[in-house]
């Protein structure tokens, strides 16, 4: 989207000048907190030190993904853990339970996803901010952002409460797993403020650099889960049994660790940003440019989303079976994301910061090394899904017929890898340049053009089953890298303008 130039694109007469929309007393304050300086002073040397005060505009830029993007797969690969431990514990209930959570986070997610656009807003002006080393502009953003995701987590609450029961109603589940869904979604909803927050100063943080702190909050959260859920769910020691409730109160409870631990680094002097309430005021005139560039980043997120509840309801219609064994397989999946995201977040950052400091063919070879590193990381994984899916499969469940089915949907998932990863990259780098326009065009393309199509198509036409919606993912996936191959060496993306 192109709207005006921004202060801190990396023109170096600008670097200097002081931030607009924000009061003397906060530039000052700001000014004094985030120099490299007094920065390291704060900390003793040593692996978090580095990531609050590296300069990620200069060095090695294959080295720099890696610096950034291990801590940003084990942080997602913990996240994935939040709805791995609430299916594994849901299977002990039935696969009723199973189908009810799975696609009650189907909506879950959506709603994240809808969110996330505003941390990808967030994060993209973030770090142009820092690689102009501007910060009191970037705190002044985070402000702006963590305003406008609080009003988003009320909306949810309220929709949480109200209409959990009609919207899973729409899928076409019903009985037990109808019950169990609803009463998992409902909590879940309301309790959405906490994921949202906790999403949102962990972009904060990684788009200043500083990914190691998300990831600790990202672990001690699920670590939290992992011991309180089992505790509300099967009723031990001296608590009551209160089976999926207990499941999604644990998870919601989980993320308040993860809120403390990241906003104690944002507002106690612990990372690049400080964020204080000292001179805030709210920005009308940023918050709506957040928004602007947030809104095609939403509409993508929403895209997926949508897409992943029809495609599950394709699925449905084949049986209780044939759903369980798709969420497993998707679940399953999410180890493939656990290095995607990583690796895309990296590169997003990477590029946002080398934009700001005007190194355009530095970001270009940061989302050529990224996608490199994710095609092998993808091949590997392609030979553990093709050759011995079965025992990736009995991770989630013993039942031998899920084990067929899901072990058949993860080989088709292995023929699309390649191009899932580097699809990845490429959606994350071209968002936090700020090109959210072009990936919302792309995905709009993907979902709702060929992979919801071709599903109904492969399913109910050509006579594949379920199975027509994994192979339609496939072709879909490998549309996108066609489309973004040639978009990418046109260099539109390196031009976008962001205020």
């Amino acid at each position: 989207m192109d709207v005006e130039r921004p202060r801190y694109m990396g023109d170096e007469r600008h670097n200097n000048r002081k931030p607009q929309n924000i009061t003397e007393s906060n530039i000052d304050y700001c000014k004094k907190t985030t120099s490299k300086d007094k920065i390291e002073s704060r900390h003793p040397k040593g692996r978090l030190s580095s990531y609050i005060t590296r300069d990620l505009t200069t060095g090695s830029v294959s080295r720099t993904i890696w610096f950034l993007a291990w801590p940003q797969m084990v942080d997602h690969g913990f996240m994935w853990a939040n709805r791995l431990v609430d299916v594994i514990l849901a299977g002990t209930m039935g696969f009723q339970a199973i189908a009810g959570v799975g696609i009650a986070q189907s909506y879950t997610e959506f709603a994240q996803m809808t969110r996330r656009g505003l941390d990808i807003s967030m994060s993209a002006m973030i770090a142009r901010a820092v690689g102009a080393k501007d910060y009191a502009m970037a705190n002044h953003i985070a402000l702006q952002a963590f305003t406008l995701s609080a009003v988003f987590a009320i909306v949810m609450a309220f929709v949480g409460t109200f209409l959990s029961e009609p919207l899973l109603k729409i899928v076409g589940i019903s009985g037990e797993a109808l019950s169990q869904g609803t009463i998992y979604m409902r909590i879940i909803f309301i309790g959405m403020g906490t994921v949202a927050f906790t999403q949102m100063s962990g972009a904060a943080l990684g788009a200043s650099g500083d990914v190691i702190t998300p990831m600790r909050a990202t672990i001690a959260s699920r670590i939290v889960q992992i011991i309180i859920a089992p505790f509300l769910v099967f009723g031990w020691w001296m608590f009551p049994k209160w089976g999926i409730t207990g499941l999604a109160i644990g998870n919601v409870a989980a993320e308040f660790v993860a809120v403390f631990i990241n906003f104690s680094a944002l507002f106690a002097e612990q990372s690049r940003l400080h964020l204080n309430f000292r001179a805030y005021r709210f920005d009308k005139q940023l918050s709506w440019r957040l928004l602007v560039v947030a809104a095609p980043a939403s509409v993508t997120g929403s895209l997926r989303a949508m897409a992943s509840l029809v495609l599950t309801g394709i699925v449905a219609g084949f049986g209780g079976i044939p759903l369980a064994a798709y969420v497993i397989a998707r679940k399953a999946e999410g180890i493939i994301h656990m290095i995607t995201d990583g690796l895309g977040a990296a590169s997003g950052t990477l590029v946002g910061q080398n934009l700001g400091a005007g190194q355009s063919q530095r970001a270009i070879q940061t989302v050529i090394w990224a996608s490199c590193i994710a095609m092998v990381a993808m091949v590997l994984i392609a030979i553990v899904f093709l050759g011995v899916p079965q025992f990736v499969v009995m991770a989630f469940s013993r039942d031998s017929q899920i084990i067929v089915l899901a072990s058949t949907w993860l080989r088709i998932i292995a023929v699309a890898l390649i191009a899932l990863g580097i699809g990845q990259v490429m959606n994350e780098s071209l968002n936090r340049a700020g090109d959210t326009g072009t990936v919302m065009l792309v995905n709009l393309l993907r979902y709702w053009s060929i992979e919801v199509p071709m599903a109904f198509l492969l399913a109910y036409v050509m006579g594949l089953d379920e199975y027509g919606v994994g192979w339609a993912n496939v072709i879909a996936v490998w549309v996108r890298i066609i489309i973004y191959t040639p978009y990418f060496i046109w260099g539109r993306w390196l031009r976008i303008k962001l205020m």
